[in-house]
């Protein structure tokens, strides 16, 4: 059985799993920017102090 032969179901294996990727990588894409939001917060509050 081929990986990209699974009969009546291929269309909704691939795009769950196209979705899931999507997903993954929006939700990396929002924690770099908050992980660098944090860092400027921390890096701003040594400045002040």
């Amino acid at each position: 059985m081929s990986i990209f032969d699974m009969g009546d179901y291929n269309f909704y294996v691939w795009g769950s799993v196209f979705l899931s990727f999507l997903i993954l990588f929006l939700t990396y894409i929002d924690a770099i920017k908050k992980h660098k939001d944090v860092r400027r917060v921390i890096q701003n509050t040594k400045d002040s102090e």
